[in-house]
């Protein structure tokens, strides 16, 4: 069985691996979404000291190239890559300028800030199920939790699954969540997405607003500033 569908607890190097490529996936998925074509990334597992974007193939990276990639905005791939399968190759270039020009938009829409959003929380969620300590956090929690913008609506919706396993959960869902995030407006939920937002002043100040079972959307943050800590942001 593929580990990735498991709470197997990995190495710090492989960790930060596969939480910067599901990020990359994450904010591809919006885009996708948005202009109606297929996903071009799909992180493939398990890890040989690098790591492919597409189960398919498609580019792969080393580690160090892969947190170049995303910190720095530029990094070369290993150039056999192109020659498995230049098509998705090529493909994925430039998704990936796509992504990179997400961070430096200005006043950015609502798609935008979701795709941005999304990139976040599933660097969280690599972190919810396979580092040592966020797992032990979050371990018999229930129920999920929805982020949304005052006004405009949900970003994001994420929970437990598959054996505990944590991800984003369809939009469908009728279930109720067990506590909500609301940010004031959507300036706002842009700054949180690049861990740019205090989480012991902001809802003192009504930045955001705090609805439901607030120890679990606590403990979901302490993770997500262990990912926050450790991996590298792109540059706006």
């Amino acid at each position: 069985m593929n580990w990735a569908k498991r709470m197997i607890e990995l190495e710090k190097k492989e960790l930060k691996a596969w939480a910067l490529a599901r990020s990359i996936f994450g904010a591809n998925q919006i885009i996708c979404e948005d202009a109606g074509r297929p996903n071009c990334f799909d992180p493939r597992t398990p890890f040989q000291n690098s790591i492919f974007l597409s189960s398919h193939g498609g580019l792969e990276f080393s580690y160090d190239s892969l947190e170049k990639l995303v910190g720095k905005g530029f990094s070369l791939p290993r150039m056999k890559s192109f020659f498995r399968s230049p098509i998705l190759c090529f493909r994925s270039v430039f998704a990936l300028l796509r992504i990179n020009n997400l961070y430096g938009v200005t006043e950015p829409s609502f798609h935008q800030v979701q795709a941005i959003f999304r990139a976040s929380v599933e660097a969280t969620l690599a972190y919810a199920n396979h580092h040592a300590e966020a797992r032990g956090i979050l371990m018999g929690e229930r129920g999920s939790i929805s982020f949304v913008i005052k006004e405009l609506g949900e970003l994001i919706r994420v929970g437990p699954r598959r054996g505990g396993l944590w991800e984003v959960l369809d939009a469908s869902v009728d279930e109720k969540p067990a506590v909500i995030l609301c940010f004031q407006n959507l300036q706002i939920a842009y700054l949180s997405a690049l861990g740019q937002t205090n989480h012991l002043t902001d809802p003192v100040t009504g930045k955001f607003v705090l609805a439901g079972r607030i120890p679990l959307i606590e403990k979901f943050g302490f993770v997500s500033r262990l990912a926050f800590n450790d991996l590298p942001m792109p540059k706006r």
